[in-house]
């Protein structure tokens, strides 16, 4: 039911920013879910949101200038970011980056493995489908984990998502 709610009130905070008519110009929208309030800000002519909880410890962004990857999972160098989203509660983070590089999905995975597995994570699953490839690892003790996939794309790029979770 919490996801279903979040999802709707996505949904809606991108379609009343989709009706703003003022290029730059924030909207902000508050709803009351009967469990507490919810209030969406968003930017259409810059594609960016945030959802903010009434508890003050709940935020989801899309987007954003603050859109921060946590210690353990490193920026890719010379990326191009698609998009961002990040979260944040009572129990901890986590997020999402997508972006595109010139370099191979191997030499994407490759880099992520070494900072990752150098951390202290330890692999969990690697799995290869066609042109794309998903790797992921986890450390059990400080409940984090990290998700990489990469896909050669038709233009020869690769495109590339990192999902993360953590306290």
């Amino acid at each position: 039911m919490r996801v279903a709610t979040i999802a709707l009130m996505t949904t809606m905070a991108f379609a009343i920013a989709a009706c703003d008519q003022k290029p730059d110009k924030n909207k902000e929208v508050t709803i009351d879910t009967g469990s507490g309030k919810v209030t969406m800000t968003g930017n259409s002519n810059e594609g960016k949101m945030t959802i903010r909880g009434n508890d003050g410890k709940s935020v989801v962004e899309f987007n954003t200038d603050n859109a921060k990857l946590p210690s353990f999972i490193p920026a890719y160098p010379g990326a191009k970011i698609a998009t961002t989203m990040t979260g944040t509660d009572g129990n901890g983070s986590g997020g999402m980056v997508a972006f595109t590089t010139s370099d191979s999905p191997q030499t994407v995975l490759a880099f992520y493995k070494q900072r990752v597995l150098g951390g202290g994570m330890k692999e969990a699953v690697t799995v290869n489908s066609g042109n794309t490839t998903m790797w992921s690892a986890n450390d059990e003790a400080s409940k984090r984990g990290v998700q990489v996939t990469a896909t050669k794309a038709d233009d020869g790029k690769t495109t590339a998502q990192v999902v993360w979770s953590g306290k």
